[in-house]
């Protein structure tokens, strides 16, 4: 899905539970200024909440897959995604990192259940040609394509 420059600001950390969701902005916003321009802004960054820098990575790859616009469900993580994403946009990297208003299209927040003793969190980000498609497929192959009309393969 991500091309090269998105792979740069893909990162993972375990945080310590006094960090709180304090620290995972943090985390969030040093990653997007330290390598966020790299992978062509205006982007839609996934931020994965777990146990581990392994289930926190998929459900930030998860979050990237959630329609733009559609917040998370729990009321305080889609107030987190209207913040990191307010934060984002307000650093001024701009489209294609020339400066400007939209740094990020949005942030998508999935978690999980995690041990309170440790805080994994992962950045994942697409770029602004990030493509996403349905398709589902039955047993002889054939295929019917969901979230496009017109579309063939």
């Amino acid at each position: 899905m991500a091309g090269g420059g998105c792979s740069l600001p893909g990162q993972a950390k375990v945080l310590m539970p006094g960090e709180g969701y304090e620290g995972v902005t943090k985390f969030v916003l040093d990653v997007m200024t330290s390598y966020g321009l790299n992978a062509c802004p205006p982007l839609l960054v996934g931020v994965g909440i777990a146990t581990s820098v392994e289930t926190a990575a998929v459900q930030s790859k998860k979050a990237l897959f959630r329609p733009l616009g559609k917040r998370n469900p729990n009321e305080k993580a889609a107030y987190m995604e209207q913040l990191l994403e307010d934060g984002i946009n307000s650093i001024g990297l701009g489209p294609q990192g020339l400066m400007g208003k939209m740094s990020v299209l949005g942030v998508n927040i999935e978690n999980t259940a995690r041990h309170p003793s440790v805080i994994g969190v992962s950045v994942n980000v697409g770029c602004w040609a990030h493509r996403k498609g349905h398709i589902i497929f039955d047993k002889d192959l054939h295929y019917t394509i969901t979230s496009h009309s017109g579309v063939t393969l």
